[in-house]
C-alpha cells in the first residue's frame, strides 16, 4: 500500500484561478467564501484534478461557506454524461473534493470550521457500508490571490499493522489456500464487496453489509479497479470493519482486481478500535500538487545527431519513463543518460539561492509545489555539472517540471554509450574531415598490414582514426607482457592472446571497423620449409593481397616484408614498408613499375631481423603518422613529393627524404615475366627465393 500523487491539470489550475479573481474582484468589499466540487480522475496511486463546479446555491458568509445539496446532485448529472465514452476506470471522471477560497489577508490553512462542515470523510468510518467510495478525496484552499493554494487530504493515525502475505512467510494463510480463495474470488459473479467465510475447507463469499456473526469468518475482499492502492484509503473501509463488527482479532483483507486476475493479500491486526477511536485519529495533511500539461510536448533528441529526436508527450510522464522509450525507438541497449540546457532566469536563481540570498529565498518561497521540489532537489544535491547550465536529470523527475525549466529550448537531450555504429563512426571522423582528410573516399578502401606489433600497432590506430573502415591483419605472435606497455591497442586482459584477435576486439570498440584477421606466419627465412605449407600460406596471403587496395609490411623480418612485396607487386599493389631499428624510423613508398621495391638491395646476409622493439618512443610515434599520412595520400591520389623514402633520425632529431631508384639487378621488379607467372610458378618463385 502506498501513499498517493496529486496532479493539476494546467488547464484546470489556469481556469479556477481565472475564475477567482473574477469572482474577487466583483465582490469588492463584500466578500463572502465560495467554492464547490473537484472533479478529476484516479489511478489507484495518483489523483488527477482535472475540472471543477461552482456551487452557486452555496449559504456563505465571510468567514464560512456551506455547499448546497444542488451541487451535489449537478455533480452526479456531470459525471453521467461525461462517463459514457470512457474507456477505461483511469479515464473516469470522479468526485475528488472541494474548492473554496478564503478572505483577503487569510492564508491557505485549513480553520477548524473547515474542518467540520467541508471535511466530511470522517464520517466514513461510521457509514454502514463505505465500500463503494471510488477515491481517496482532496480539499483545495485559495488564498484571494489564488496563485497561493493547499491541498489537503485525509490521514490517519496508524491504527493496524499490515503484512503483505504474498511476501511473507506468514504460515497461517498457506500458498495454496490463498490460491484457492484467489480462483474464488476471481470467479465470482459481481463484483460486490464480501465478507469471507471458511467452512469444510471452503470459502463462502457473503455481502459486506450483511455481517451477523463470527463462525468460520476469516475477512473482508475489496473489489477494485486499480494495481496499486493508497494506504489511508484503504484504512476508510478497515476502521468501518471494525467499528460495525466489533471484531479484535486479525482478519484477512483482499484486494481483487478482476481486469488482470490480480489479488494483493495482507493480514491486518487492529491495535486499538473502539467506537471514539477513530475520529480522535484524524487529521488532515498539506499534501503536495504537481501541475502537468496534458497537451504538451518536449523535444528528445541526440546532440550529435537530428535524425534521432522524437516529441514527446509529457502527461505523467518522468524522466526514468523517457529511457524506455529511447532504448525501443533507437534500438538501444544501454540506458541513455539525459540532460538539459537550463533557461538562463533558473540559471540565476539557483546560484543566488546558493548564495544564501534573502531576496531570493522569499521568491523561491511563492514557487509552484513542484518547481519549489525540483529546485531544492537541485540545490542539495549539485546537479549542475557546468557553469552554462547543463543539468543532468535524475530519473524520478517529472518532465512536467521540466517543462517550465527550459522554457526557450523545451529539448531534453540524452546521452548513451550505445549509439548506432554509423554514428559513432561520423563523430569520431568529423574533425578528421574538417582537416582535409576525404573521409567519404578513405572509407571505401581495404588495407592489408602485416604485423601488428610496436609499428602496426602504431599505424593500424592512425588509419582506424582518420577514417578508414576495412583491415585484413596478419600476425603470427600473441601479446605478451612486454606488448603491453608499448603497443596501445593490448593490455593486460590479452596476455597470451593472438595479437591480430586482441586488435580486432580493441579496434572493433571504435565501431564502423571491419578487421579480418589472419593468424597465419608470413613466410620467411627461417620458416618450415615444407613445400605444401609454405604454398598454403602463399595461397591465403595472394588472395588477401588481391581483394586489398594497398599493402603494407610492418614486421621486423626482412624477408617476410619482401614476401608480401613479391605478392603485392604480381597483384599490382602498391606497397609500403615501414620499420624501426633503435634510433633509425624509415617509411618507403613502392609504387608498380615505378618506385624501387622493398626488396631492391636489400640484404639479408647480416640480419634477418630489425630491433623494433629497443626504438625510442619518437622513433615509433613519428614514423607511424608518417607511414599512415603517405598510405591515405597514396590512397587519395594526392602524393605530390619526387621521393619515396623519409627517414627519421632520433640521435638529430631530423628527418631526411630519398628517391630511391630500382636496382637494375633486382630478381624481382626487374623480372619481366613475374606479371605472368601463373599462380604456382609464382609460389615456386618465392619458395625458390627464400630457400635455394
Amino acid at each position: 500500500m502506498k501513499n498517493f500523487e496529486l496532479e493539476l491539470s494546467e488547464k484546470f489550475l489556469s481556469a479556477i484561478q481565472k475564475f477567482i479573481l473574477d469572482k474577487v474582484s466583483k465582490m469588492k468589499n463584500n466578500f463572502s467564501e465560495f467554492g464547490g466540487i473537484l472533479l478529476g480522475s484516479f489511478t489507484g496511486h495518483k489523483l488527477i484534478v482535472r475540472d471543477f463546479i461552482y456551487d452557486d446555491k452555496a449559504t456563505a458568509t465571510m468567514v464560512q461557506v456551506r455547499f448546497s445539496h444542488e451541487v451535489f446532485r449537478k455533480t452526479r448529472s456531470k459525471l453521467i454524461i461525461e462517463n459514457q465514452n470512457a474507456k477505461g476506470q483511469n479515464e473516469k471522471l470522479l468526485n475528488l473534493g472541494t474548492w473554496h477560497v478564503h478572505p483577503p489577508g487569510y492564508s491557505c490553512q485549513y480553520s477548524q470550521t473547515d474542518y467540520e462542515t467541508i471535511f466530511q470523510e470522517k464520517i466514513w468510518t461510521q457509514t454502514g457500508n463505505p465500500m463503494h467510495i471510488a477515491s481517496p478525496r482532496v480539499h483545495a484552499i485559495f488564498e484571494a490571490n489564488p496563485n497561493t493554494f493547499a491541498f489537503y487530504t485525509i490521514e490517519y493515525k496508524s491504527q493496524f499493522n499490515v503484512v503483505e502475505l504474498n511476501k511473507s512467510n506468514n504460515l497461517k494463510y498457506p500458498k495454496n489456500e490463498l490460491n484457492e480463495l484467489q480462483k474464488t474470488l476471481l470467479n465470482s459473479g459481481n463484483n460486490e464487496n464480501h465478507l469471507i467465510y471458511k467452512s469444510d475447507n471452503k470459502f463462502k463469499l457473503i455481502r459486506y453489509d450483511l455481517f451477523d456473526n463470527t463462525e468460520n469468518f476469516i475477512g473482508l475482499c475489496r473489489y477494485t479497479n486499480y494495481l496499486e492502492t493508497y494506504s489511508n484509503f484503504e484504512y476508510i473501509f478497515l476502521t468501518n470493519f471494525y467499528i460495525n463488527t466489533k471484531e479484535e482479532k486479525p482478519i484477512l483483507y483482499t484486494l481483487v482486481n478482476k481486469e488482470n486476475s490480480i489479488c494483493q493479500f495482507y493480514e491486518v491486526t487492529p491495535i486499538k478500535v473502539n467506537n471514539n477511536e477513530p475520529l480522535n485519529n484524524v487529521r488532515y495533511d498539506k499534501i503536495t500538487s504537481r501541475i502537468i500539461h496534458e497537451d504538451k510536448t518536449l523535444m528528445v533528441g541526440n546532440p550529435f545527431d537530428v535524425n534521432q529526436a522524437i516529441d514527446i508527450n509529457i502527461k505523467n510522464q518522468k524522466v526514468s519513463d523517457l529511457s524506455e522509450i529511447i532504448k525501443k525507438k533507437f534500438d538501444i541497449s544501454v540506458s541513455p543518460s539525459f540532460y538539459i540546457m537550463l533557461d538562463y532566469y533558473y540559471v540565476d536563481f539557483i546560484s543566488q539561492l546558493k548564495a544564501q540570498k534573502t531576496e531570493f529565498i522569499n521568491k523561491f518561497k511563492v514557487l509552484q509545489n513542484n518547481l519549489q521540489k525540483i529546485i531544492e532537489k537541485i540545490v542539495n544535491n549539485n546537479l549542475i555539472y557546468e557553469q552554462n547550465g547543463k543539468l543532468y536529470l535524475t530519473d524520478d523527475m517529472y518532465l512536467n517540471d521540466i517543462y517550465y525549466l527550459t522554457k526557450d529550448t523545451q529539448t531534453i537531450y540524452f546521452e548513451t554509450s550505445d549509439l548506432n555504429p554509423e554514428l559513432i563512426y561520423k563523430l569520431r571522423t568529423h574533425r578528421m574531415q574538417l582537416s582535409g582528410y576525404n573521409i567519404g573516399k578513405l572509407s571505401t578502401f581495404k588495407v592489408f598490414i602485416g604485423g601488428v606489433g610496436l609499428l602496426g600497432n602504431e599505424i593500424l590506430i592512425n588509419l582506424s582514426v582518420i577514417g578508414l573502415r576495412k583491415f585484413t591483419i596478419i600476425d603470427y605472435g600473441s601479446v605478451d607482457w612486454y606488448n603491453i606497455y608499448r603497443q596501445p591497442l593490448f593490455n593486460k586482459d590479452n596476455i597470451y592472446i593472438k595479437k591480430v584477435n586482441a586488435a580486432k576486439m580493441e579496434l572493433e570498440n571504435y565501431s564502423g571497423i571491419e578487421i579480418n584477421p589472419l593468424d597465419i606466419e608470413v613466410p620467411c627465412l627461417s620458416s618450415n620449409s615444407n613445400k605444401s605449407f609454405i604454398f598454403n600460406q602463399l595461397d591465403i596471403l595472394s588472395e588477401e593481397i588481391k581483394k586489398s587496395d594497398i599493402v603494407v609490411g610492418a614486421f621486423d623480418i626482412k624477408s617476410a616484408r619482401s614476401v608480401l612485396q613479391i605478392l603485392a607487386l604480381y597483384h599490382n599493389k602498391t606497397f609500403i614498408s615501414s620499420a624501426l631499428d633503435g634510433a633509425i624510423a624509415s617509411s618507403r613508398l613502392h609504387r608498380p613499375h615505378k618506385d624501387a621495391c622493398y626488396c631492391c638491395g636489400t640484404s639479408f646476409e647480416l640480419s634477418d631481423g630489425g630491433a623494433c622493439t629497443l626504438s625510442r618512443i619518437s622513433t615509433q610515434k613519428i614514423i607511424g603518422g608518417i607511414s599512415a599520412d603517405m598510405i591515405v595520400e597514396y590512397l587519395n591520389g594526392k602524393l605530390i613529393y619526387d621521393y619515396n623514402e623519409i627517414r627519421y633520425n632520433a640521435i638529430v632529431n631530423k628527418m631526411l627524404t630519398k628517391k630511391i631508384a630500382p636496382s637494375r639487378n633486382c630478381p624481382v621488379c626487374q623480372n619481366e615475366n613475374l606479371a605472368n607467372y601463373s599462380k604456382d610458378e609464382l609460389f615456386n618463385f618465392i619458395y625458390n627465393w627464400l630457400f635455394d
